[in-house]
């Protein structure tokens, strides 16, 4: 695992091009942190228009749609992330995803978040 804190698209895919080449090498993902690192972006978390941020903050790390391969991470619904060079989509924990569906089906009326 090296941490690169470069954000140069073209750089940044010419060296993972170049990684992935190497004789040994199976797996390469362009992230901030491994899965179970203790290095993360946090920031709370607002709905809708309300005052104050909810009693918890989110935990975040940048990473590619190689992550969950080179990590072997096993998603528990869902799919994986599409190659993009910009921040299109997010995988979250079971907790925050359970508690955004159940926020997204109250607003829209459903009786659960199962619709």
């Amino acid at each position: 695992m090296v941490t690169i804190p470069n954000g140069d698209k073209v750089k940044m895919k010419t060296l993972r091009d170049r990684l992935i080449a190497m004789p040994g090498v199976r797996d390469v993902s362009l992230c901030f942190s491994a899965p179970g690192s203790g290095a993360n972006v946090e920031t709370s978390v607002r709905y809708d228009n309300h005052e104050k941020d909810e009693p918890w903050d989110i935990n975040m790390k940048q990473a590619d749609d190689q992550y969950v391969s080179t990590f072997n991470l096993k998603l528990v619904a869902g799919r994986n992330l599409m190659p993009s060079d910009s921040v299109t989509e997010f995988f979250g924990e079971r907790n925050i995803c359970e508690e955004t569906r159940y926020r997204i089906a109250s607003r829209c009326g459903w009786k659960d978040a199962e619709h």
